[in-house]
């Protein structure tokens, strides 16, 4: 920019001096690069360094295609810095919290101390310092696993419009809450992408629904800068049949199966997308439930033989968490065939009618509405497995 009234003057008068470049000093940035440690502030470099870190990953309301300036507090917590100044005093080390109150967090750089302002959390909720850190802590440097930015395309597709189903009942928690446990052994058989298919509706008609969303457990090691749910989104009304049902979800999970993830900053980069907390409602291929949803049915191998169980798993929440189950559930399930709105209802053992026995199919044929489908127990009689965990 320096340099543009000289140009302009040279165009006016004709005179332009053109200078060839020094191909040695050209550089070249890929497409999917992206700052050092998924964007997490390095405080082994200069306070200079630092505070043009923050500002070029600013980009204001606009979508930001590269990553967020964040650090970790205790417990884990990932906050984004959106503005930094340089600060009086020398010494400490490098990462080491110097002085902090509810407006801003002192950190001791390589060349001097820094001061970090408007902090927000993943949600994008403003944070207080106090809350997260205190003088003496020493800020972590790395973070683990980066996000893989090649899959961030189509993650922030699916999470545009994504709209969460709620669980009924679901309510904000004063205190901390523990998680029950409900076992419920299904027909043996069923492979995943029917036992999907069977959760998400359950999802879909508690909420009263036609189209939604719910949240599928990121497989592989917890990683603090990756989110650890993945979106599905489902639409099903009164008589679509379950073959349509089925070609929705499958090429979802296929993709969501081996997935990276996708970058915990990301929809607090997109103002397109609404959806930072974790869904209410999520499936999960292991006995881990999803931390942050109010119920994740736990898909896995238990029992007798081979035969699949339904877990489900109301998720313990913190007090700063904006949901959470208003009560427990009830110790025993209402004997009926057919689930209410709001409420999983587990037939006790034997309460299934003759004809159900008699007649329903073991699963429902791809033609077959939703809306009349049946599942059945095995043709014996149905073994069901009821834990509570408090």
């Amino acid at each position: 920019m320096e340099s543009f009234g000289e140009v302009l003057a040279q165009l006016e008068s004709g005179s332009l001096q053109a200078t060839a470049q020094d191909l040695s000093q050209r550089s070249y940035f890929a497409k999917d690069k992206r700052p050092e440690n998924g964007g997490l502030i390095d405080f082994t470099k200069t306070a200079e360094e630092i505070g043009a870190l923050v500002r070029g990953l600013d980009f204001g309301s606009y979508w930001n295609p590269l990553t967020t300036a964040k650090i970790l507090g205790t417990g884990g917590a990932v906050l984004s810095v959106s503005r930094v100044e340089r600060a009086a005093g020398q010494g400490g080390t490098p990462g080491e919290v110097v002085e902090v109150d509810e407006a801003r967090l002192i950190v001791a750089a390589q060349d001097g101390h820094i001061a970090l302002h408007d902090l927000r959390d993943m949600a994008g909720e403003s944070a207080a310092p106090a809350q997260f850190f205190a003088a003496g802590d020493i800020l972590p440097q790395t973070a683990g696993t980066a996000p893989a930015p090649a899959g961030e395309a189509y993650w922030r597709r699916a999470l545009t419009g994504f709209d969460a189903l709620p669980v009924p009942l679901a309510s904000t928690a004063e205190t901390a809450s523990t998680w029950n446990v409900r076992e419920l052994a299904l027909p043996q058989g069923s492979d995943p992408l029917h036992q999907v298919a069977a959760a998400a509706l359950v999802a879909l008609r508690s909420a009263g629904a036609t189209e939604g969303g719910i949240a599928m457990l990121r497989e592989g090691a917890p990683a603090p800068l990756i989110a650890d749910w993945l979106p599905i989104t489902i639409t099903a009304e009164a008589e679509t049949p379950v073959a349509a049902l089925l070609a929705q979800l499958d090429p979802q999970l296929t993709r969501a199966k081996d997935a990276a993830g996708f970058a915990r900053d990301l929809p607090l980069r997109d103002p397109a997308i609404d959806m930072a907390a974790a869904p209410d409602f999520a499936i999960s291929f292991s006995d881990e439930p999803l931390v942050g949803a109010a119920l994740t049915l736990c898909l896995t191998q238990r029992g007798r033989g081979s035969m699949p169980t339904l877990r489900g798993c109301p998720t313990p929440r913190s007090t700063s968490s904006p949901r959470a189950l208003r009560r427990p559930l009830p110790r025993s399930p209402t004997p009926r065939t057919a689930a209410p709105s709001g409420r999983f209802q587990i037939p006790r053992r034997g309460s299934w009618p003759a004809s159900t026995r008699r007649r329903a199919p073991m699963t429902p044929t791809p033609s077959t509405p939703l809306s009349r489908r049946r599942w059945s127990a095995p043709p014996t009689r149905p073994r069901w497995s009821l834990k509570v965990r408090r």
